[in-house]
């Protein structure tokens, strides 16, 4: 049994996140202190209930050993990458992203959610994939995603249906912690098939996400 508090687990996962240890090396150790965390606060009440109410926010992302698929002109700022939750059965993804170096876009990647009853899993669809010029706003995130979302702040809209694209791709995102700080997921992604069953994307499973709530 461990005998530290869940501030002091939290400070550690939120530390490791900025070393310079390898995705695998840090992996191994996030999942110690997952299963230290858990051991320290209501995990089981939190698989049963999973409070989407906590979820709902806007979070930034802390790491993460997915591989995100961008062309070369592009270059993700892994400082820079968030989450924006709604009540409502969606979210965005948003991201500051430099073309060619120089040109700054805000990524913008929308996706639809239906919770899994009684369960911490999240089943979730990307809708919309699109762009817009300059970075993210320093302003509030919420108000940001909420103009995009009614169309009131415009992006570019790129068809990109799978498999060209990540418009109707699928998969669950189970929340392993959550709290008002911190929000730790497992992510899955299923195979895209076409008619015939034939893999035309092909899946993955395990992918963690530590995410630190920023609203």
């Amino acid at each position: 049994m461990t005998n530290r508090s869940k501030e002091e687990i939290v400070a550690d996962i939120k530390s490791l996140c900025l070393s310079k240890d390898s995705d695998c090396e840090k992996r191994s150790k996030f999942i110690n202190l997952i299963d230290e965390l858990k051991a320290v606060t209501n995990y089981s009440e939190i698989q049963i209930s999973y409070p989407v109410n906590k979820v709902a926010g806007a979070w930034k992302q802390l790491w993460t050993d997915q591989k995100y698929p961008v062309p070369k002109f592009l270059k993700l700022d892994p400082n820079r990458i968030f989450q924006v939750v709604s009540k409502d059965g969606f979210y965005w993804n948003l991201s500051d992203i430099w073309a060619f170096g120089v040109i700054p876009i805000t990524g913008c990647l929308r996706g639809k959610y239906e919770k899994i009853y009684g369960s911490p899993t999240l089943e979730v669809e990307f809708t919309k994939n699109g762009f817009r010029l300059f970075t993210l706003p320093s302003g509030n995130i919420i108000e940001f995603m909420n103009l995009v979302e009614t169309g009131k702040k415009w992006i570019l809209s790129l068809s990109g249906k799978a498999p060209k694209g990540p418009i109707g791709i699928k998969g669950i995102l189970t929340s392993i912690y959550v709290d008002d700080q911190i929000r730790i997921d497992m992510g899955t992604q299923y195979d895209f098939k076409d008619d015939s069953g034939k893999v035309l994307v092909q899946g993955f499973s395990g992918t963690l996400f530590i995410l630190e709530k920023i609203v």
